[in-house]
Parts: structure tokens; sequence; C-alpha cells
């Protein structure tokens, strides 16, 4: 939305700390006084009129991805492709939430007052058919419940069709679970169908479209993928701990970092200029990546390692698979026993969460089990065997 915020080097950034995905709201309202937005106005999906409104009928396409939202969506999952990266696109409701911290409402596009048709939130979250309604014919005679859907699934059906082809997009349900969570519990299954019908990668609560999600307390691993997508906590080595301790038990993480600077709003020259940050200060982003780059780069065949539960009781989680076991030690862990049964000759490589260095070490063997002694310096700490 901030047409300001530098999308190649923001980017550029992510893939070389390793970061696999970027995960992006598709709009909220023009919130002016949200830092988190940037420092120039918001691109939303619909044309906004002269006098601030809203024109719901019309969609912000042009050719410059700085001033027109379609061009840049476009730009932003294109620019991840041609990276490598995944794009994961929050959908629906807009952050239309009445009161609280960041109230949204207020200025959402479909409040009358906006531009839109609706006097009040909940109009706009539950759907007014079980059918879809995006072909109908439009009525002003219509519920606002009914406006709000036919409305909703011309975007959603705008945004498959700008993104879906590209092939390294997923899209996710809500994410943001503190507002209006009875009406869009009860809009979940719709809105599932829409997409799966559509042939979608979709991501909810149920797991029921491909991966899991939940905000903030995540269901373990199973055969659904699951995604941790938001929560605490925030601060850069608790992160760096908890991202590690999620991923070595099977379950993605991704870092929602809008509720502290630096952010992604650092990569916005103006707004890190009022705010006194830069995108280098975000050790929690690079930590993630750096977990990221371990597990999907120096890994060769991570689809083949499986949690082993019973390990992490002594302060180190494994994945084991025919051909190579990976770690994570914490830093209280000087040395790291394998697990038994392992024959033939491995290798060892330890790797900093801190910094992406990595270290060969001669692993030791000692009454039929390899013992691998943390180098000096490090604290937490991975490992990589590899048969040999």
């Amino acid at each position: 939305m901030n047409g300001r915020l530098d999308l190649r080097a923001w980017l550029d950034r992510c893939r070389k700390e390793g970061h696999s995905t970027v995960h992006v709201w598709a709009f909220t309202g023009p919130r002016p006084d949200d830092w988190r937005l940037g420092s120039a106005p918001p691109l939303l999906p619909w044309v906004r009129r002269s006098d601030g409104t809203w024109d719901l009928m019309r969609f912000d396409e042009g050719s410059d991805p700085e001033r027109h939202y379609w061009p840049r969506l476009r730009a932003l999952c294109r620019m991840a492709r041609e990276r490598d990266m995944l794009v994961g696109i929050t959908v629906l409701f807009g952050w239309a939430k009445e009161g609280g911290p960041g109230p949204g409402w207020q200025v959402h596009p479909f409040n009358r007052d906006c531009g839109g048709f609706a006097a009040r939130s909940a109009d706009i979250v539950r759907p007014a058919d079980e059918q879809e309604i995006q072909a109908d014919a439009w009525s002003e005679e219509w519920h606002a419940s009914r406006k709000a859907q036919w409305h909703w699934e011309r975007y959603c059906l705008k945004l498959i069709g700008e993104t879906q082809a590209l092939g390294n997009v997923w899209y996710d349900y809500r994410d943001e679970w503190s507002y209006l969570n009875t009406q869009a519990a009860a809009a979940e299954a719709h809105w599932r169908r829409f997409f799966t019908s559509r042939g979608c990668l979709w991501a909810d609560r149920t797991g029921l479209g491909g991966l899991r999600v939940a905000n903030p307390d995540v269901p373990p691993p199973g055969n659904t993928p699951a995604i941790k997508t938001e929560g605490e906590p925030y601060g850069h080595d608790d992160v760096r701990t908890e991202v590690w301790s999620r991923a070595m038990r099977g379950t993605h993480y991704l870092l929602h970092n809008d509720a502290r600077e630096p952010n992604v709003a650092s990569w916005d020259p103006t707004a890190a200029a009022r705010h006194g940050v830069r995108p280098s200060d975000d050790l929690g982003r690079t930590y993630v990546g750096l977990c990221s780059r371990f597990l999907n780069r120096i890994v060769r065949k991570l689809d083949e390692l499986a949690p082993i539960p019973s390990e992490g009781r002594s302060g180190v989680l494994w994945r084991r698979g025919p051909s190579e076991l990976a770690a994570y030690a914490a830093a209280t862990v000087a040395s790291i026993e394998a697990p038994e049964g392992l024959t033939g000759r491995w290798s060892a490589t330890v790797y900093d969460p801190i910094t992406g260095r990595t270290h060969l070490v001669e692993p030791r063997s000692a009454n039929g089990r390899l013992t691998i002694v943390r180098p000096s310096g490090l604290r937490d700490w991975a490992l990589l065997l590899r048969r040999r």
C-alpha cells in the first residue's frame, strides 16, 4: 500500500538473508496517523475520488507501481518470483476495527462516510448468501451485507486473476483475529470454497484449504502444514529462539513485525528518517531469514527430516533423516551427542544463528556415539550432520 516503500531493496535484503517467503496484507483503510503504513497516502484497490472518498465500481489500475494499487501488487509478486520467493497475501476484511489502538472502520472504503454503503463494520464481514453472487447485476436495493459480499467477491476474483498464475502466491484468511471474530468464523467456509474452487493454495484455521494458520496459538505439526503468522515474542533474541524452536518441530514461521520499530516501514526512506530507524536494525527479521537459510539452503533434503520429539528435553531439538540430521541447541549446551544408531562416517557443520557463518567441526566418537563440541564464541547454535 505504501508507494514510497522500496520493494526491490526489501526483497533483495530478504532474499540475501535467506527468507523463502514474504507476507503482506491485501490492504487496510488509509489510517493517516499509523506510522506502520509509511509516509505516502496508501494505495487501495479502488479509485480514490478528489474528495477523498472511494469509487468502489472502479479498480485502481495504471502503469506506475508507486501510484496505483494493482500494478504495485503485480510488481511485488513478480519481483518475489524472480528471487525464488513466495508471497502470502492476507485477504479480508481490510482492518474494519471500530475501536482499540488502531481503529480502521472510520476510514474503511466500505463505510458509507467514505463512499461505501455500510453503517456498521459487522455488515461487511458475514456473507449474505452461501452461493457466490459476484456475477449478479448490482442493485442499490440490496442490504449492506449483500453489497459487501458482492464487492469482496469481485475484489477476490481480481486478486486471483492478477496473482495466481504467477505460481508463487498463497492466500491467508484474515490473519488478525482480534475483531469481529464471530462473523468472520461464520464466513470462513464461504471464502475457503471461493479460493480453493479456483485452485488456490488457501490458509485458514481449519487447514482444509491446504495450510493451517493460527494467531497466536499454532496447532502442532500434522499432515497439513502449519504456519505461525503472528504473535509474540517480538524481541530480537526471543524471535531467534522461537523461530528455531518452531521450525525444528515442523512449523513454518513468519515474523509479523509491525508491532515495533524497526519494521517493514523502515524501507520507506521518509518514514525511516522520521523515526530514526534503518532496515538493518531489524535483527528479528534477519534471524528468521538465517534460520530459513539453514533449513532451505544448507540442509539438502529437508523433506526427509522428521522431528525427534524426545530429544528436546536436554536443550537440543533434532530433525532426522537417513542421510542428514539437523539440530538446534540452546546457549547452555556446550556439546551435542548424536542419537544412537548412526553408522558409517559423518561430517559435521556448525551454524551460527546470529551471523549465518558456518564452521566445519570434526565429530568425536566415544562409546559408539558421535559428540560435537560447540566452537568458541557461539551462543545458541545449529548443527548439520551429513553422511559421507
